[in-house]
């Protein structure tokens, strides 16, 4: 399977999973992300906003700033670039032309030593190793990032075997719904 098959294989089936099993899985994914002392440590926590069947991050959100996090969301800029900015509220987000929620505007944020950065994915694997949707956002973005990277998705998300391509950005941790694996 090509990496655009396996995007579409893995959307497909996340995208089958009934709404309550997917909040249960959520639920589960957030208890697992807080017993991560990188989580818990952390001054700030860079985060995507989940749109459709994404693993949930409004839980996690709503966690971190809970515990006096600051929390910066991302926004596409053009090909290949992204800007964080720092978190105000749900209603001051906007949909882009794909339907994902983005700020506005507001302050940039800038990634510091003690941020933890929640990577969204379709496929993800043991050896830390990642598939997003094919924008190379996150992997620009974080390389040469000194920060903690965490990719979320569901266990069935996990796949054996995936290799990366030398410019993608391994994860330091993987947080399911039914694990934690570290690098």
């Amino acid at each position: 399977m090509d990496k655009s098959e396996m995007r579409r294989f893995y959307k497909v089936k996340r995208d089958a999973m009934d709404f309550s099993v997917q909040n249960a899985k959520d639920a589960k994914i957030l208890s697992n992300l807080c017993g991560l002392k990188a989580y818990l440590e952390a001054g700030a926590v860079f985060t995507y906003v989940n749109v459709g069947s994404e693993a949930g991050t409004r839980g996690i959100i709503a966690d971190a700033l809970g515990r006096g996090k600051r929390v910066a969301v991302p926004k596409v800029m053009g090909k290949l670039d992204m800007q964080f900015y720092w978190f105000e509220a749900m209603n001051k987000l906007v949909p882009n032309k794909m339907g994902i929620l983005e700020p506005a505007g507001g302050e940039v944020a800038t990634p510091r030593n003690d941020s933890v950065f929640i990577v969204p994915g379709l496929v993800f694997s043991e050896t830390m190793n990642r598939i997003g949707y094919g924008g190379g956002f996150y992997d620009a973005y974080l390389s040469g990032q000194n920060v903690v990277k965490v990719g979320l998705c569901y266990e069935f998300q996990m796949m054996k075997g995936l290799q990366g391509e030398p410019w993608d950005v391994k994860m330091d941790y993987i947080v399911t719904d039914e694990r934690v694996i570290l690098k």
